[in-house]
């Protein structure tokens, strides 16, 4: 999803992970003193490697994704490009051979760099990537630029305060971009779903809002079990529901389908990926923590907007327990919060006792508070 550049780069959630791993299911990669690219090539090869190894999302796969990376050297203003899994012959491209490349299908094409380079970072990019660049007059490419420190970062630990980052204090990992937003190619052959959209200002939607955000706080650490899933599933049914009657309709469902299995597929694959990031939590923090820096409507907004991420992504993976095939159900149509309403059906009587029971697991006279002062932003 193309997104302009100031939202992208300094409220992207960058921290949903999935379940815990033993250190011997890391597919590690050293990385040494290799180039910068080299050390791209073998992340998208270790997370690949994941993915196929841990059947994360079965039939998607990096190995067969076209893509032009594009770096630029600041010393001397020149920049280089390299296209990873090439969908013809490009005229002027050099082969990267395989002790560079990971072992990945990779050449050497500087002559349309600086033309994507522009196209990313223009008054129309989002400053980090687009999609369907044609190379050479043929094959359509997704392009994302590239710097030392965001490759560097693509194996670290992520802290970011309740998910969200400054660019100006903190660097997200170019890997986790490439592994998210080429997901969002796979999805076009889905049934439909569209993003989130935010009603007008209301004080009980901004604490349903939270309280969905807040009960999968820390998701999925803490070896929970299938009857603690269980409740936080019903939970998570009862507040999406209370907050549908609010809205008049179910204006967040689809977009955690399309954005929540993305960030789910890709930190699930960073996890695997990564020993440093193997612990990540999907949410640091709650919503009202003051880390989210909500200080007028148009960051609330975003910010409430960006939780489908998160909760997204949670619900996702705690339904693969109980749902064997959900990933067939979202692929054909249906959400998350469809798939388990559906599957515990719950009574009325039964969605107002477990919408009291998420209350009552959270310091919810707190979530109240804040979002009283949301309304006076």
């Amino acid at each position: 999803m193309k997104v302009n550049v100031n939202l992208l780069k300094f409220f992207v959630l960058a921290l949903i992970l999935g379940s815990c791993f033993d250190e011997e299911d890391i597919i590690e990669v050293e990385e040494g003193d290799n180039p910068v690219h080299t050390q791209l090539f073998s992340q998208i090869k270790a997370v690949d490697d994941a993915l196929i190894e841990e059947a994360i999302w079965p039939g998607y796969t990096l190995a067969d994704k076209p893509m032009y990376l594009i770096r630029k050297n600041e010393e001397d203003d020149t920049y280089e490009g390299y296209v990873v899994n090439p969908q013809s012959t490009i005229m002027g491209a050099v082969a990267i051979p395989d002790e560079e490349s990971a072992g990945l299908n990779v050449v050497r094409y500087d002559t349309q760099a600086k033309e994507a380079f522009n196209l990313i970072m223009g008054s129309e990019g989002n400053g980090t990537y687009d999609f369907d660049f044609t190379i050479d007059e043929n094959s359509v490419y997704y392009i994302q630029v590239y710097t030392d420190e965001e490759v560097t970062a693509g194996r670290r630990l992520a802290t970011y305060p309740g998910g969200f980052f400054n660019p100006d204090m903190q660097v997200l990992g170019s890997i986790d971009f490439i592994v998210h937003e080429i997901f969002h190619i796979y999805q076009e052959d889905w049934a439909s779903y569209g993003p989130s959209l935010i009603p007008s200002p209301n004080q009980q939607y901004y604490e349903y809002k939270s309280l969905v955000h807040q009960i999968f706080k820390d998701f999925p650490n803490g070896n929970l079990n299938t009857v603690q899933l269980e409740e936080k599933l019903k939970q998570y049914v009862a507040i999406r529901s209370a907050e549908n009657v609010i809205t008049g309709t179910d204006i967040t469902s689809d977009g955690e389908k399309g954005e929540g299995t993305a960030r789910y597929m890709e930190k699930i694959a960073l996890r695997n990926a990564f020993s440093a990031r193997a612990n990540e939590p999907f949410i640091f923090g709650s919503v009202t923590d003051d880390d989210y820096g909500i200080t007028n409507q148009e960051i609330l907004l975003l910010v409430l907007e960006n939780l489908q991420y998160e909760t997204g992504s949670s619900a996702y993976l705690a339904l693969k327990e109980f749902v064997p095939d959900i990933k067939t159900q979202i692929e054909e149509g249906k959400n998350q919060f469809e798939i388990a309403e559906a599957y515990f059906n719950m009574s009325q009587a039964e969605l107002d006792q477990q919408l009291q029971n998420a209350k009552a697991s959270v310091d919810f006279a707190k979530i109240q508070r804040k979002a009283a002062e949301w309304m006076n932003l």
